[in-house]
């Protein structure tokens, strides 16, 4: 597959799991962002930057498709695969049961549990705002009154200083905000916030 951003990558990795039920290898062409969180799919054998021929190119699939404010992201990328892969007599059938399965290691899952052993839970985590899209975030204020509220522990994944009452993990990178939110009782975030 080639072209699909980290968000993107995660939902279209149900076509990786498909491909590996079917015998094949998967090599994902992907953003580097993204290789992070494709090193915890198993299905994918290796990933690398985009440029090379891609026999499933989802590039667009969502972007381009007319249909995507009712369709399920499933739905966008069986459909672009099966048609990619007619050329080969091949289908990856109907997205029934398709669903993305990141794996950690029982370490990486461990140490994520220590570190936040010592606060009540649940533990809820707050993503605040999109890194690359401004129109989606959620003033500060409102996240502060919200903590307020909510049961347990509040921890930030804002890429800014967290608002009182709301402890502020400063996570930088994509590989330890995944392990960090593998401990999540519950994530509320912003349309591709993480």
């Amino acid at each position: 597959t080639s072209g699909v951003f980290a968000a993107g990558a995660i939902t279209a990795t149900v076509i990786a799991d498909k491909l590996k039920e079917l015998g094949h290898e998967v090599t994902f062409q992907s953003h580097a962002s993204a290789h992070p969180i494709l090193r915890r799919v198993p299905a994918v054998g290796q990933e690398s930057e985009p440029g090379g021929y891609t026999h499933i190119d989802l590039d667009g699939a969502y972007e381009t498709n007319v249909d995507r404010r009712r369709l399920h992201f499933n739905d966008m990328w069986f459909a672009r695969a099966n048609q990619n892969l007619h050329n080969y007599g091949l289908s990856l059938g109907v997205p029934v049961n398709a669903r993305p399965r990141l794996v950690l290691s029982a370490g990486e899952k461990a140490i994520a549990r220590a570190k936040f052993s010592d606060y009540p839970k649940p533990w809820v985590f707050i993503c605040p705002a999109s890194q690359y899209y401004n129109v989606r975030s959620v003033p500060n204020g409102v996240w502060e009154a919200a903590a307020k509220r909510i049961n347990g522990t509040c921890f930030w994944l804002g890429l800014f200083p967290a608002p009182p009452g709301i402890v502020d993990l400063q996570v930088r990178q994509l590989s330890t905000l995944l392990t960090w939110l593998s401990c999540a009782d519950l994530l509320i975030t912003v349309d591709t916030g993480p």
